[in-house]
């Protein structure tokens, strides 16, 4: 992430939530985890952690025969009205129009100030119109950022972003629309003001299903880590059941491994699936039978160029797509690649490239993904020497499936 090499440099944080030092072990013990209530300050240890066989993944990839079509586009190209663009999501509307939501700033850079906007698509994502600039209440913020649109129904928009203090804060906030996003209420906290911290949300990432919202983030569990590098960090999620009037927070996980910019999908009533960025070169994932109330961690031999994967479930099926960069190479996110699980996400099949690009220094990542009307709508980031565009991709689902 272009972001946390910032945050590496940038960050000494004194007041952060971490994992106690309760230790569970999962997978047949073959791996171990920490976890625990999420507390400011404590320390764990390093000889606390026990490593990950790294060698033996357990959901696995296979390539395709043949390449998928798509159709692309972009919808804010870098420099327009002297701005740069990313960290999209992409919902329906109840009339059928397309939302967008953005990042939008000088260079993308983490401390540099921006805000969001929102533009709207009436031929299925070909133009954008509308622009919107969402005014945001905090005071003394240094930008808005990694958005995520929920749309409740009847007119009922949810949008979730990250509003970035300082080096030791970042409040995750949300604004409610009833009419389709025309108008916002002002930011309502997520959590309470004794858990700020520097709580690190992905754009497109909020899910709603079930009647239950769920964010995941990431935190540093050691005050020096991040300032040091982007090792020692851990994940864990907000949860409400009410549309945001109370939230809870789950148990914290953490590893010998930096787990950063979790994704959660809802499978079916009890089942959930983690994804989670790590720096090994591969993905890692987590699985709950229960509702999250406990995770089953695996690995996998998906390539992950130490960037995050976005996964959406196909309608009410087992079907589940998933973008990502197919490399195990540093820090080079081209290119953006798309792959199909049947099976939950138990195993998965390498559909193709969205896009890729010659110059291996061009960042194609931080994908969100919507489905509507048989078609997959994909946005990502286009990005190289801080000039960045939001692009947008279109694939027919019977393609995938």
């Amino acid at each position: 992430m272009y972001r946390l090499k910032s945050i590496a440099i940038l960050c000494m944080i004194h007041s952060l939530f971490s994992c106690s030092k309760e230790e569970i072990n999962i997978i047949n013990d073959e791996i171990s985890f920490h976890y625990g209530l999420i507390q400011r300050n404590p320390i764990l240890l390093e000889n606390e952690f026990t490593k990950i066989d790294l060698y033996s993944p357990t959901i696995t990839m296979k390539d395709s025969i043949s390449n998928i079509a798509v159709i692309k586009n972009t919808i804010f190209e870098s420099g327009y009205m002297g701005f740069q663009y990313g960290y999209g999501d992409i919902i329906s509307l109840d009339n059928g129009q397309l939302m967008v939501v953005c990042e939008r700033s000088k260079s993308l850079d983490d401390f540099d100030p921006g805000q969001l906007i929102i533009a709207i698509s009436k031929d299925n994502g070909s133009t954008w119109s509308n622009i919107q600039e969402i005014k945001n209440e905090a005071l003394n913020f240094i930008n808005v950022t990694h958005p995520s649109l929920i749309n409740i129904g009847n007119g009922h928009i949810l949008l979730f972003f990250g509003v970035k203090f300082s080096v030791e804060r970042i409040d995750i906030r949300y604004k409610e629309s009833f009419d389709n996003g025309i108008t916002w209420s002002k930011d309502k906290l997520v959590g309470s003001n004794d858990e700020q911290g520097y709580q690190i949300i992905n754009n497109a990432r909020v899910v709603y299903e079930n009647n239950r919202i769920i964010i995941p983030v990431s935190i540093p569990h050691n005050n020096n880590a991040i300032y040091e590098s982007i090792e020692g960090l851990s994940v864990f999620y907000y949860y409400s059941d009410n549309l945001g009037i109370t939230w809870n927070k789950s148990k914290c996980y953490s590893s010998n491994l930096s787990l950063l910019e979790p994704g959660i999908t809802y499978l079916d009533e009890n089942e959930l699936l983690m994804n989670i960025r790590t720096n090994i070169g591969y993905t890692l994932f987590a699985r709950s039978y229960n509702n999250g109330n406990s995770w089953q961690f695996v690995t996998s031999d998906i390539k992950s160029t130490s960037s995050p994967q976005t996964i959406f479930k196909i309608n009410n099926s087992d079907n589940l797509i998933m973008l990502y960069n197919n490399s195990s190479k540093g820090g080079n996110r081209n290119s953006l690649s798309i792959a199909l699980s049947k099976n939950k996400g138990h195993s998965w099949l390498n559909l193709g490239i969205i896009e890729e690009n010659s110059n291996k220094d061009y960042h194609l990542s931080y994908p969100g993904i919507y489905v509507k009307d048989e078609n997959i709508y994909i946005i990502y980031n286009g990005y190289y020497n801080k000039k960045s565009s939001l692009k947008i991709a279109k694939i027919k689902l019977s393609n995938t499936i």
